[in-house]
């Protein structure tokens, strides 16, 4: 499921996002967080399986 937002998320990002701002949590290099939030275009990977993983298995 979370491929077909990554998707949506891209397609929307190139074909239709004159006036849209894409937001997501900042990451560095090294895949730390810093707990900033920036402008930047959607990636292609997903982050959140890895919390999701630590919290729940």
């Amino acid at each position: 499921m979370a491929y077909k937002k990554i998707l949506i998320a891209n397609n929307f990002y190139h074909n239709y996002a004159e006036d849209t701002i894409f937001l997501r949590a900042e990451r560095r290099e090294d895949g730390t967080r810093t707990f900033r939030i920036k402008e930047a275009m959607p990636l292609s990977p997903s982050y959140g399986a890895d919390i999701y993983k630590r919290i729940f298995y």
